[in-house]
């Protein structure tokens, strides 16, 4: 089945200021396989939130371009059983950079913005260790582009010593709550307002 997943990281010393932007906490209950909807942890020199996608709400985006406003993120999205993983840069509010490996794209890879990363190298990375594996990997430029699927977790990996594929960690703890979610109008939703339905 693999992952459908969103990873999101902030600077271990800007952690209080994300959650408490996010209002919620982190909470005593361990959540070593990711079972809960929302779980964080410490990964290096970055606080990780790992958001299961299969139990949140997919109809709204998170408000990752507002947390940003308190902490730069770094968020990875990987959907493996459509074959796609996109890497967004937020700061100050702001979209910076995005990297996209999927189907969608020519040659398999979409990039919006400058990322400071050399892609070429990352990829060319990707195929030597392939080839090592596996010395029958195609010289054929058209085959070798769909390794670029696998550039935005690399590139992840590369900036947090973190790899989705290693999966869940034993530091992970369950979070309290759901990060705020966009509306339609790009506003972010207040969590206690009643449905639009609800007039009780």
């Amino acid at each position: 089945m693999g992952y459908a997943v969103t990873l999101a990281v902030v600077p271990l010393e800007r952690r209080e200021a994300f959650l408490a932007d996010a209002g919620v906490t982190v909470t005593d209950r361990l959540d070593p396989h990711a079972e809960a909807p929302l779980s964080a942890g410490e990964v290096r020199a970055f606080f990780l939130i790992w958001r299961n996608l299969r139990m949140v709400p997919l109809q709204s985006e998170p408000d990752w371009p507002g947390l940003s406003r308190v902490a730069p993120l770094h968020v990875l999205d990987v959907v493996d059983s459509a074959g796609a993983q996109m890497l967004t840069y937020y700061e100050n509010g702001e979209e910076r950079w995005v990297i996209e490996g999927s189907d969608m794209h020519e040659d398999f890879l979409g990039i919006t913005g400058v990322p400071p990363h050399d892609i070429d190298a990352v990829r060319q990375r990707i195929i030597d260790e392939m080839r090592e594996r596996f010395p029958d990997v195609p010289e054929d430029p058209d085959e070798v582009a769909a390794y670029n699927t696998e550039i935005p977790a690399r590139v992840f990996s590369d900036i947090t010593g973190f790899n989705h594929e290693d999966g869940p960690f034993e530091g992970l703890h369950a979070l309290s709550g759901d990060v705020p979610l966009l509306s339609m109008s790009g506003k972010r939703k207040d969590p206690n307002a009643k449905p639009w339905w609800k007039i009780w």
